[in-house]
């Protein structure tokens, strides 16, 4: 049996997924969230907390024609599949550029993911940062053989 590996996924990610399902953030999502679970998305209470804001905007949720109780069924089915984890320490900031970013690669590090799939330019701009891989959806689906 293959070893799961865990994934943490930016907020853009699933929000592109949502948006666009056969694009390559959609095409990243499917497979991670396959029954197989060879992969295994890292949520975190501030991965959820933004994701749940971000859902929420207005032109977002009309863009993905979600209901706020749609939204949180979605998070929770999220959570449920996903690899729950609540830091334990507190780090100094780790992106100048925007600070609300650190959440991911915190997630990362205290997971052990190697692997952080994001859009972000200031995230991006890190890779790698201590050993994790930041990639954008489309090198994550070539790095992960899921293209």
């Amino acid at each position: 049996m293959k070893q799961t590996t865990l994934v943490v996924l930016d907020t853009n990610v699933y929000v592109s997924a949502l948006l666009n399902p056969f694009g390559k953030p959609g095409r990243l999502i499917s497979n991670i969230f396959s029954p197989v679970q060879v992969y295994m998305p890292v949520l975190t209470p501030e991965i959820c907390h933004e994701l749940r804001t971000t859902l929420c905007y207005p032109k977002i949720k009309k863009l993905v024609k979600m209901e706020e109780n749609d939204i949180e069924r979605w998070i929770l089915a999220l959570c449920s599949f996903g690899y729950e984890l609540i830091p334990k320490h507190i780090y100094p900031t780790l992106i100048q550029e925007d600070p609300k970013d650190d959440r991911f690669l915190i997630a990362a590090i205290e997971s052990g993911s190697s692997l952080i799939v994001s859009g972000d330019k200031h995230l991006l701009s890190k890779h790698p940062f201590e050993g994790i891989l930041i990639y954008t959806p489309a090198e994550a689906l070539t790095y992960l053989d899921l293209s």
